[in-house]
């Protein structure tokens, strides 16, 4: 759980969320670099936040007794039999009932 955290509330709100609120939020046109560094950078704040969430879900899980399915720990893995539509229901089904 803390790596969720420090994840979600380190890496993605404190040091990531500033920069490319920096970029985007200006009143002038981003340059072609300023425009690369914060698209990858708000790629990797939702990255983190995702993956903290996620991290910090299944450790909240495990502490209540709760063992979480394979397609919410790999939400973009291929798992064997299952079409790629239903495993996504699943984890939107996961991520509802862990709200």
């Amino acid at each position: 759980m803390t790596l969720g955290l420090f994840e979600k509330a380190v890496l993605a709100d404190g040091f990531l969320a500033p920069v490319v609120e920096k970029i985007y939020d200006g009143k002038a046109v981003p340059g072609f670099v300023d425009a690369w560094v914060a698209t990858l950078g708000f790629s990797a704040q939702i990255f983190c936040d995702f993956a903290g969430y996620s991290i910090t879900a299944i450790g909240a899980a495990l502490c209540l007794g709760f063992a979480l399915s394979d397609n919410f720990r790999f939400p973009y893995a291929p798992i064997a039999g299952v079409e790629p539509r239903q495993a996504m229901r699943d984890h939107s089904l996961d991520q509802e009932g862990c709200a």
